[in-house]
């Protein structure tokens, strides 16, 4: 999570120095700085496409080695600086492996891990992000460009040393008929005794049978799973008009427009250290309190921090001195990043691994987050377009709308998760028991 976050953050720092003309090649101009901004997206909504195939081809273990190769093959182009077309090539295919990962880690995380644990880890990868965010706003006010791409890199080159000895999913191994080998691996990741990984073999293998009806497109449309699909794909939309993309493509761009009398690479990095703090709390809150609750007060939060901010920059557009409130975008922006990171930016993925049986997971989480990152890429695309057209402060007016969708999604239709098994979830969703 930390190279994929590394490859998501790179634009902030990096647009401003390139289309400049002090420290570039080929200053861009602003169309071909929104397309390197909007390619990774849309490089990530084919990854999951590619990654469901992968996956049930050559196992989680590997598809994770393959996504780190990609990501070191993009940095090597991104250091090449020979023309914009291979900067193009270079962010789309590390969104393709941002895509790849997205869709499998929660699976993966799943798969792994303890039922009352499960959530907690899924939020854990969220702060690792974080982490690798804040790593770029850091050095990328601090080193030049091609030590921020060697700074960058690093996370992907010591993944593709290290994942040979990451531990295969059990539910992949016992899929292939490799029991043994399957054991063995629940006993290392869970300890305990060989009978408690023997009774965590046959509840894998149980749940195996129970999904394994088939493994066609047509299995999607059941009730339960178009009604998790509408879900998951619903959440993953709503995370990314909340401004999830914008915030952290532009960030330093976005304060630049603000006018704030904080500069432009300070606020940056003021936003990168609360969001990674904010995801902190993501896991405790959760833990606490449930997804259903925590994804409530995260939407709430930035619902209010993002029409405040559009109603700062409203003020702002129309000449007024707004001097005295020069604070207000960047409080705005910390209870973005807080309240964005204990619920809604964690947690749609945790539910995506939770809400779907074996037999359609890989294909169904591929779906959504492919229509996700459409919606991801659409909007950091058109962002400056419709900044320039509506003005900023609609477009976060528009943003900070989600939120309320999300609670109302909520508050009718997710189901809370907190410590069930992944067959009692399929019982909540079918109907025979309740949330």
């Amino acid at each position: 999570m930390i190279a994929l976050g590394n490859a998501y953050a790179w634009t902030s720092p990096t647009l401003p120095i390139l289309m400049s003309n002090n420290d570039s090649v080929f200053p861009l101009v602003e169309d071909e700085a929104s397309w390197i901004a909007s390619l990774f997206s849309l490089g990530a909504a084919i990854g999951p496409l590619i990654a469901a195939p992968v996956k049930e081809t050559i196992g989680f273990k590997w598809s994770f080695s393959l996504i780190s190769t990609i990501m070191v093959i993009s940095w090597i182009g991104l250091a090449s600086l020979w023309n914009i077309y291979i900067f193009y090539f270079a962010r789309l295919i590390a969104g393709i492996a941002a895509g790849m990962n997205f869709c499998i880690l929660p699976l993966y995380i799943a798969e792994i891990s303890e039922d009352e644990l499960r959530t907690t880890i899924n939020s854990l990868s969220q702060f690792f992000r974080c982490l690798a965010y804040l790593e770029e706003y850091v050095f990328g006010s601090l080193v030049s460009y091609y030590s921020l791409i060697l700074i960058s890199s690093l996370a992907s080159l010591l993944h593709l040393t290290l994942v040979y000895w990451s531990p295969e999913s059990p539910y992949y191994l016992i899929a292939k008929g490799n029991t043994d080998k399957a054991q063995k691996t629940v006993a290392w990741l869970r300890g305990g005794s060989s009978q408690e990984s023997l009774d965590s073999i046959k509840q894998i293998q149980a749940f195996l049978d129970r999904s394994k009806n088939g493994r066609s497109w047509k299995d999607l449309t059941t009730f339960v799973n178009l009604k998790a699909i509408f879900i998951v794909t619903s959440l993953l939309c709503l995370q990314q008009t909340s401004g999830l993309t914008v915030m952290l493509v532009y960030t330093v761009k976005l304060f630049e427009m603000t006018g704030t009398s904080i500069s432009p690479n300070m606020s940056s990095i003021i936003f990168g250290v609360v969001y990674a703090i904010g995801a902190i709390f993501g896991p405790i809150m959760t833990l606490k309190y449930g997804v259903k609750r925590s994804l409530i007060l995260s939407a709430f939060g930035v619902f209010l921090s993002e029409e405040i901010l559009g109603l700062f920059l409203y003020f702002n557009a129309y000449g007024y001195d707004m001097s005295s409130f020069f604070w207000c975008p960047i409080v705005c922006t910390i209870l973005y990043a807080v309240t964005y990171n204990i619920g809604l930016g964690p947690l749609p993925a945790t539910i995506m691994s939770e809400v779907f049986p074996a037999n359609v997971k890989a294909k169904a989480s591929a779906i959504c987050q492919t229509i996700g990152f459409i919606v991801g890429f659409t909007i950091a695309k058109f962002f400056p377009i419709l900044s320039e057209k509506l003005g900023i402060y609609s477009v976060f007016w528009m943003f900070g709308s989600s939120g309320i969708f999300v609670i109302i999604l909520t508050v009718y239709l997710v189901p809370n998760t907190k410590g069930l098994s992944l067959d009692q979830i399929q019982d909540i969703l079918s109907g025979n028991k309740k949330s």
